[in-house]
Order: C-alpha cells, then sequence, then structure tokens
C-alpha cells in the first residue's frame, strides 16, 4: 500500500483543486438538513390532508425552521492551504 501512494505523482492543477475544496466555507448539504426538509413536506402533506389544524402545522414548521437555521449555523473551517499542500 505504501508503494502504490508512493507511486501517486499530483500535478499542480489536481493541488489547486485540493486546495480549493479544503479552504472552502461551502458545506455539502448534511443528513440531518434532509431529515428535517423531508420532515417538513411529511408535516406539509399532513396539514393539507387535514389531518394538522393551522396552528398545529404552523407551530411545528416553526420548529423546523430553527432546526434547520441551527444546522446551517454550524461552523465547519477549512484546512489551512499549507496544511493541505
Amino acid at each position: 500500500m505504501l508503494a502504490q501512494v508512493g507511486g501517486v505523482e499530483l500535478d499542480d492543477g489536481v493541488i489547486a483543486r485540493v486546495v480549493a475544496s479544503l479552504v472552502s466555507a461551502t458545506r455539502p448539504v448534511t443528513i440531518d438538513r434532509s431529515r428535517v426538509e423531508r420532515q417538513m413536506r411529511e408535516l406539509a402533506l399532513e396539514h393539507a390532508g387535514g389531518s394538522l389544524s393551522d396552528e398545529t402545522y404552523l407551530e411545528r414548521m416553526k420548529q423546523f425552521r430553527s432546526a434547520l437555521e441551527a444546522i446551517d449555523g454550524t461552523v465547519q473551517e477549512g484546512v489551512p492551504s499549507e496544511g493541505a499542500v
């Protein structure tokens, strides 16, 4: 395995893309975010189907939006480019 890794050669373009990716503030969509969004859709369907009151729907939707804000507010710091190289 070490011989395989030792034989890998990275050109400047690959290194530049890796560094750009590591120092980027853009985060991939998290599983938690997808889960909350799915729950929001399910809640909307329940409300549209008449099984939830407007008040209950609005309160739960408010909670889901707060959860999304908390997820989006998590900080993911990039890796310093010197460390990546």
